[in-house]
């Protein structure tokens, strides 16, 4: 049961954020706010559709290889959401600070390709789901992202507060739903 209520959150995700970037692609302004949030979007289904297949792997190796690419949404998707929250609340977010945040995501991302080499992204990285055992720098990854979207969502909400304007208001909440 849990298994086909986790594929159709995914697959809601997937056809959700297709719809938004879509959406976004043709008919919203094209600045860098939007963009932005068309990249979150985009790494929301790179995150999402290996995810879907998953529990279909026959073997170790193409499990393995949903992770990777999953991974890559998912080592990224802290950073690109602060940079969009940064340009939606009209706050300048430098380019080193840019490169800095996506090179923390390059770093964890790292740790899962050459996990085999240190195992503290995975302690245990077996066939089956109850034999996947997280190593240290899992909770490392995952207290960045966490804090990158924490961060964003306080951004959001402030900016909406400051603005004063219920457009702005239901945005904000919008964004920070999402984001959470």
């Amino acid at each position: 049961m849990l298994d086909i209520l986790l594929k159709t959150a995914y697959l809601s995700a997937i056809i959700l954020s297709l719809y938004t970037s879509g959406w976004l692609l043709i008919k919203a302004d094209k600045n860098k706010t939007t963009g932005a949030l068309a990249v979150c979007q985009f790494l929301i289904i790179i995150w999402c559709i290996p995810q879907m297949f998953s529990s279909l792997s026959v073997t170790k190796g193409i499990k393995y290889l949903t992770y990777v690419i999953s991974y890559v949404g998912i080592s990224f998707i802290g950073p690109a959401w602060l940079v969009f929250a940064f340009l939606y609340s009209k706050r300048r977010l430098g380019h080193l600070a840019e490169a800095v945040l996506f090179g923390i995501g390059a770093i964890n991302y790292s740790f899962l390709l050459t996990n085999e080499y240190h195992h503290l992204y995975y302690r245990v990285f077996s066939f089956f789901n109850t034999d996947v055992v997280f190593g240290p720098y899992f909770y490392i990854h995952c207290t960045y992202t966490f804090t990158c979207v924490i961060v964003s969502v306080v951004l959001m909400i402030r900016y909406a507060v400051k603005r004063r304007e219920k457009l702005y208001y239901w945005q904000a909440t919008l964004f920070a739903l999402g984001g959470l």
